[in-house]
């Protein structure tokens, strides 16, 4: 199969290996120690001859150490790909750290140029700054109108925090909140009120 992954990459943070646990039979999760949630995921789900794209999405500044966590990520995988055999490429995809439109447009066309046609994707917004997100919401939405992807997952690593320490991490996926905002794209209406409603029932099915 032909997957595209989308991974964040930290900035600064001293990411730790945690296990990540799971409540969703659609989520397996490898459960040992690991830095990244989409890696315990793709340990459980990765098969022989798979083709994977990974792309590191990167945000720099002058005390960014997003280089060495792509590194970390990058032997992560290989290291879980040992056992399987799964044909994995990795691209470095660098943006800078700035809160402007001319950040965000050219972040999301080349994120865009980094999707696989065809592909399924599985996106990784656990770590990062918050415009990511949005960002990769946006591309995602070009990529299943327009390239022919199929969305798989889009992840998140739940962690609760206790005097800085890592105590309990979760795997979370957005994907129902992403289709939630593709059905309110579709929503046509004029009336306020009646397009209230109309949301409340799809809300509800």
């Amino acid at each position: 199969m032909k997957k595209t992954i989308l991974i964040n990459i930290p900035m600064t943070a001293n990411i730790q290996r945690t296990v990540y646990g799971s409540n969703d039979r659609s989520l397996p999760a490898l459960q040992e120690p690991l830095y990244y949630p989409v890696s315990a995921l793709l340990a459980k789900t990765m098969q022989p001859g798979d083709q994977i794209k990974a792309v590191m999405i990167t945000k720099h500044s002058a005390y960014s150490r997003s280089e060495e966590f792509a590194d970390i990520f990058v032997q992560e995988l290989n290291k879980i790909n040992e056992n399987i055999g799964a044909d994995i490429t990795y691209e470095l995809l660098e943006s800078e750290f700035a809160e402007d439109k001319y950040v965000h447009d050219k972040l999301m066309y080349e994120l865009v140029d980094h999707i696989e046609t065809g592909s399924t994707i599985i996106a990784d917004v656990t770590f990062g700054p918050k415009d990511l997100p949005i960002v990769i919401f946006t591309a995602l939405n070009f990529a299943e109108k327009f390239l022919r992807c199929d969305i798989e997952h889009i992840i998140y690593g739940q962690g609760v925090f206790k005097d800085g320490e890592i105590v309990n991490t979760m795997i979370c996926d957005f994907s129902p909140l992403y289709a939630l905002k593709s059905l309110t794209d579709t929503i046509k209406c004029d009336d306020p009120e009646k397009a209230r409603q109309i949301l409340k029932t799809i809300v509800s099915l």
